[in-house]
């Protein structure tokens, strides 16, 4: 019994490291994290380098950028004021994005819930340099 405890609880730890390094779980978790190398001074047309090392083999300093896609979506809905309110929701994808900005709106008891709007955008998370 107590060892079927011990490990009940590492699952559990694992599980919980997981979700706190990736955003699992989170409701204004964005996409993936992705990084790539740039020299420093000149426009990579292509996207960059895969790592530091491989923008320093052949460039003589680069920079690092890494960057996450979010997805943010409006909605609106109406309150028993009959007022208009929007609402914001975020996420790793658009279904995320939606359904966050749908679940804002029925919280506040709003009527009519639909999205308006969303937009994707890059957002810089860190940058450092090659050295």
């Amino acid at each position: 019994m107590k060892a079927l405890l011990v490990i009940f609880f590492g699952l559990f730890l694992v599980n919980f490291a997981a979700h706190a390094q990736y955003g699992y779980g989170s409701r204004n978790s964005g996409g993936p994290v992705t990084c790539a190398a740039f020299d420093n001074g000149w426009e990579e047309h292509w996207g960059g380098h895969a790592s530091c090392s491989a923008c320093l083999a052949v460039h003589g300093g680069c920079t690092e950028q890494c960057t996450q896609e979010e997805t943010r979506c409006t909605a609106e809905g109406t309150l028993s004021s009959s007022r208009t309110e929007t609402y914001y929701g975020t996420g790793a994808s658009r279904w995320d994005a939606e359904a966050e900005a749908i679940r804002e709106c029925h919280y506040n008891n709003a009527s009519g819930c639909t999205i308006k709007d969303c937009s994707t955008e890059q957002n810089t998370v860190s940058s450092r340099s090659c050295r």
